[in-house]
């Protein structure tokens, strides 16, 4: 039996070996799909599939607070009395535990210089889940988070080695913090190890979260829970029971989700927002965004692969009908089926094991590329890569393709010893061969025409994306985010003015300013809340069932002019704004000015917010996005960066400077301002440093991923279409030759053979189109939420998709049905 399978693939290697054109062509077709699917199943796997790699990461779910009703699409996180409560009355939840992070903790050492350190606040639940584990000292314990006690700190394996030379004896050492301008001196408890899977187990210190069951309580869902189900528990299971604990909220705490009043009107908060908690299985939040772009690139590639393997699919059907006489011959000469039926099982293995190896390395290759271009904003793509599931995911799916070919070649082989007499005929072929292959040509187009409506709805959307107004001019401009560290909020402006002026004598220069947050680089929207002086504004809103909340940040002077934002009324912030804390101004969006003074003028209105002093508007500027264009523009109001911190208590803000020059290449000024940054203190760092050009672009990154993986898979499948339909009508051509030139000799013009030939062609297109047509009404269910501005059945996309693929059909037809044209009745008689 082996020594018969060895004879057998040396037979097809070497039968192989003697059609270096079919076997190339075979191999590459199939490889370059099997190769952009193992690219994209590597992604999938990672992010999607495969389950964190934490002990019963499927239990996993995190908090999340639903607020349709707060004018944005952002999902709040959690507030400290929905952590207690859920802790306390869920009896689906095995554990739980509130985190908190953000904060600009500076590990300041021996010599009194400092750097910024990844630090998070976790009760005592949180480390347990993410299955950390000491390796000195201990976790947390309940005494640590208990209000009041001692603060104590715990220190990655990471920096225990970088920071601290990997000191045995740590536990019970000081690090010396610094937050803001506080210095503090907390005791080592730990080294902890936890495996970095997600943002939120990355950390290089660890500070007890102490929160009071007793209260105060706000409603400020600043704080993320996650918590583990009981063994048993489903997931709807453990939403329905907190969708019963959200609904006595109002009741336990009145002043948190109870009856608001604003400007003397009342209103229930839950029935205003719409207010809902939701358990959201950990995995998915971890994968965000990413899940449904690397599904709909699967999908795509998977169409991708299935047309190639159809295009190869018909080569080896061509070349058994070259091979009929030779193996019809063989078969009457005692060859049993079997034997045939293992040499073209052994050459379909050759074929798709070729395009296997040939995959496996253009896979390899287009990951390497995917983690570097990390085109839809990943978390961790430096963890995708080919691993073992990859590679036997994808020889799963070869060996598929290599059954199926044998098949398709098994079935052609049906009948072989009866058709003997009809080795050496040259006339009409029988209709079930050209029925065959014409079933395989229809099935490429309609996956064709899938992927051209796909490609075509995708790339539309990106291009109506590209062509709306960002509200920033990116020319000529860079950004860098500049972290202040242990710098304290009086002096961190003058430091900033500093810089400003550094800055804006360099050559090439024009302005300079700065903003906590550059447009489209924000993680979400944001609402807090604006009160008006004007009571009449709040009732207004409050009537019409509108929520206060509105973007906010803070600049500096010249920043409207550095990132290109036009002022439309009024005036940008001037230095008084800065220098004299009763000149206090702030300046609004139009959307702010469109929802809040629709019918007036806002210029010289007063505004505030959390209780700070009152703000008078000076100037309307246009809108701008904080995350994407894709978004509508959202109310936006900016405060200047002096006056609000020694009246509310806030510490110095990162600030991103903004700095617009007249240079071709102003990426090349970036040097002399990280220069200029380290001269002017010590403690700033500097990350995030861009063009602002790349900072839109970068926005946009995953609708042009998506349009460019589709737009080449499309492509391709009508490239394999069109080669599989000029096949076809070769082939008819080269089979009907005697037909052709008997029609020419009893009077049939050439023009009217070729027209015919081409129509007949056509018909198989349209069959082909029409169960696309069907097929891509579902595509286009599936790619509404990623589209912008085009609708997923857009009559114009669908009739130009038909255009394209029909007309290049019809080109291809032509070309093949030429020689039809050119035969001759005596060539037929020779034929004969």
């Amino acid at each position: 039996m082996l020594s018969a399978m060895v004879t057998d693939f040396r037979q097809a290697a070497r039968s192989l070996a003697r059609a270096p054109g079919f076997t190339a062509v075979a191999v590459l077709t199939l490889g370059v799909g099997l190769g952009m699917a193992t690219a994209i199943y590597a992604a999938l796997k990672e992010v999607v599939l495969d389950p964190l790699p934490y002990a019963d990461a499927e239990r996993l779910m995190l908090l999340q607070s639903e607020v349709p009703g707060s004018g944005t699409d952002d999902v709040w996180g959690a507030s400290t009395a929905q952590y207690f409560y859920f802790r306390e009355n869920a009896e689906l939840i095995e554990s739980v535990g509130a985190m908190q992070g953000g904060a600009d903790i500076r590990i300041v050492g021996t010599d009194g210089r400092s750097f910024r350190a990844a630090a998070v606040q976790a009760t005592v639940g949180i480390l347990p889940m993410f299955d950390a584990r000491p390796l000195r000292g201990r976790l947390f314990e309940s005494r640590d988070e208990a209000p009041g006690a001692t603060p104590v700190v715990l220190i990655s394996d990471g920096l225990w080695r970088t920071h601290f030379g990997a000191d045995p004896g740590i536990v019970g050492k000081p690090a010396q913090l610094a937050l803001g301008t506080n210095r503090m001196a907390l005791d080592i408890v730990g080294v902890v190890a936890t495996k970095g899977a997600t943002s939120f187990d990355q950390a290089d210190l660890w500070l007890p979260l102490q929160l009071d069951p007793a209260g105060p309580h706000y409603n400020q869902h600043t704080y993320t829970v996650i918590a583990k189900r009981n063994v048993g528990a489903s997931l709807a299971a453990a939403q329905t029971e907190i969708d019963g604990l959200t609904g006595e909220l109002a009741k336990a705490y009145p002043q948190v989700y109870g009856t608001f009043n604003i400007d003397g009107e009342a209103f229930d908060f839950m029935e205003r927002f719409g207010f809902r908690s939701r358990w959201q299985p950990l995995k998915d939040h971890v994968a965000g965004a990413a899940t449904a772009p690397l599904w709909i690139a699967q999908a795509a590639i998977a169409l991708l692969l299935a047309i190639a393997c159809v295009a190869v699919a018909n080569l080896v059907l061509a070349r058994i009908e070259t091979q009929r006489p030779e193996l019809a011959v063989r078969s009457a000469l005692g060859a049993s089926r079997a034997a045939v039926v293992r040499q073209l099982a052994a050459t379909c293995a050759l074929i798709v094991g070729g395009a296997w190896l040939v995959g496996t390395v253009l896979g390899w290759w287009l990951c390497a590329a995917f983690v570097a271009a990390n085109p839809v904003g990943l978390l961790r793509a430096d963890e995708i890569g080919i691993d073992r599931g990859v590679l036997l995911a994808t020889a799963g799916a070869a060996a598929v393709v290599a059954a199926s070919l044998a098949l398709a070649g098994m079935w052609r082989l049906r009948g072989l010893p009866t058709q003997i007499a009809d080795a050496g005929r040259g006339a009409t072929t029988a209709r079930s061969r050209l029925r065959a292959r014409s079933v395989l040509v229809a099935a490429q187009v309609a996956v064709a025409f899938v992927l051209l409506i796909g490609a075509g709805l995708l790339v539309t959307s990106f291009r109506n994306l590209t062509a709306v107004d960002p509200g920033i001019d990116p020319a000529g401009t860079v950004t860098m985010q500049l972290v202040p560290g242990s710098i304290g909020a009086e002096e961190w402006w003058p430091l900033l003015r500093e810089l400003q002026a550094d800055a804006t004598a360099l050559p090439g220069v024009e302005t300079v300013g700065a903003v906590q947050r550059v447009p489209l680089t924000a993680d979400t929207a944001g609402c807090t809340a604006v009160w008006f002086e004007d009571g009449a504004v709040g009732a207004r809103l409050n009537e019409a069932e509108q929520t206060l909340c509105s973007s906010q940040d803070f600049v500096t002077p010249g920043y409207f002019a550095a990132v290109g934002i036009p002022v439309l009324s009024g005036r940008a912030f001037s230095v008084r704004e800065f220098d004299d804390p009763a000149e206090r101004g702030a300046v609004v969006s139009r959307a702010f000015a469109a929802k809040f003074f629709p019918d007036e003028k806002p210029i010289g209105k007063r505004i505030s917010a959390y209780g700070w002093p009152w703000f008078t508007i000076v100037g309307v500027v246009d809108d701008t996005y904080p995350t994407s264009v894709a978004a509508d523009p959202i109310p936006h109001v900016y405060y200047p960066l002096t006056g609000i911190p020694d009246e509310a208590g806030w510490d110095a803000l990162p600030m991103a400077l903004v700095v617009r020059t007249a240079l071709g290449e102003p990426a090349s000024l970036l040097p002399t301002l990280r220069r200029l940054v380290a001269d002017l203190h010590p403690e700033i760092t500097v990350e995030n440093v861009a063009t602002l050009a790349d900072v839109v672009q970068r926005s946009m990154r995953q609708d042009r991923f998506m349009a460019a993986l589709v737009g080449f898979a499309a492509v391709s499948a009508l490239l394999f279409a069109i080669v599989g339909l000029y096949g076809v009508v070769a082939y008819v051509v080269a089979r009907r030759g005697n037909e052709i030139g008997l029609r020419m000799a009893v009077g049939a013009m050439p023009e009217q053979v070729r027209r015919m030939m081409v129509l007949a062609s056509l018909k198989t297109v349209a069959v082909g189109i029409a169960i696309g047509l069907l097929a891509s009404l579902g595509l286009g269910g599936a790619l509404r939420g990623m589209l912008f501005g085009v609708q997923a059945t857009s009559p114009a996309i669908y009739a130009a998709a038909v255009v394209v693929l029909a007309s290049a059909a019809a080109l291809a037809s032509w070309f093949a049905a030429g020689r039809a044209a050119r035969i001759t009745p005596m060539d037929a008689l020779r034929t004969e």
